[in-house]
């Protein structure tokens, strides 16, 4: 059990007996507040009403993958919403995502918290005993953050002939490790935060390719670290200036460029994000969410 917490308990199989588990465990605390984080737990702790004040924080909006069909994408929206009349705040982590939660829930209260990384921030890259040759991309392997992209990078990038590192911090679905691996990236598994720390300090470009994101903590891992980035093309990154790509070809050209130097314009970028995204800014957010003070 985490020492940060008085309990931990597991939910049992089944949709039904999950709803039931989240009722119970409201009853025996007899907390005032539920704070439901990701898609699946908005659901447990949404489909009826509760007897508490109701926070929802999703991981992301599913209804923004356009890469799954229309009507999936409908029926996830319309489910938000039902969903919805149930939520006494939605907890968003970027204006994106606020905006989204006031769409789909506009009876609840909006409140932003913004994503911090827990990493140490630097003011200047760490010194390199050697060149810089690592693109990184750190993540869960499932289809969100899209590996099947990042080993299209990493076959177009080998075949043009760069000298450069793909690797992936992370784990996840078995089928999808191996295409990685099999197209050359080095996959690392989940580290702790003194490997993913010593991951990205020898890395010389950060690439995102998750097809849609609330805000992703990696992006803010790399930022805390000083590592240039650049992104999949998303709403969650609007007003802060970084270089994005849509294709393969296009975020291969970035890898290209970005071994080839950092602009100071990308440098400033990290700061922009680094100054938003100010882990000072979230414990007083989250205990002002906790007290009901935004509602």
């Amino acid at each position: 059990m985490d020492a940060t917490f008085a309990g931990v308990m597991t939910l049992p199989a089944g949709g039904l007996r999950r709803v039931k588990a989240v009722r119970r465990a409201l009853e025996s605390t007899g907390a005032e507040v539920v704070h439901l984080h990701s898609s699946w737990a908005g659901v447990y702790g949404r489909v009826r009403r509760l007897d508490a004040r109701v926070l929802y924080q999703p991981h992301c909006f599913v209804f923004e993958d356009l890469g799954r069909p229309y009507l999936h994408r409908k029926f996830y929206r319309l489910a938000e919403r039902v969903l919805g009349r149930n939520t006494d705040v939605m907890v968003a982590v970027s204006e994106r995502e606020r905006a989204l939660g006031q769409a789909v829930a506009p009876l609840a209260t909006t409140v932003l918290v913004p994503n911090r990384s827990d990493l140490a921030l630097v003011g200047s890259r760490p010194i390199s005993a050697a060149p810089r040759r690592a693109v990184v991309m750190c993540g869960e392997i499932r289809s969100q953050k899209d590996p099947t992209f990042f080993a299209a990078v990493a076959r177009r990038v080998r075949a043009e002939g760069v000298n450069a590192e793909l690797v992936w911090v992370g784990d996840g679905d078995p089928g999808q490790r191996k295409a990685l691996e099999s197209s050359g990236v080095r996959v690392t598994g989940w580290l702790d935060a003194d490997g993913l720390t010593e991951e990205l300090d020898g890395a010389a470009i950060y690439l995102h390719t998750a097809r849609y994101e609330g805000f992703p903590l990696s992006v803010l891992d790399a930022a805390a670290r000083q590592v240039p980035l650049v992104v999949r093309t998303a709403a969650a990154y609007d007003g802060l200036g970084l270089d994005s790509f849509d294709t393969v070809p296009e975020a291969a050209m970035m890898v290209r460029e970005y071994l080839a130097g950092c602009s100071t314009a990308a440098l400033r970028n990290l700061e922009r994000i680094r100054t938003q995204f100010d882990p000072e800014l979230v414990a007083p957010a989250v205990a002002r969410l906790y007290r009901g003070e935004n509602a």
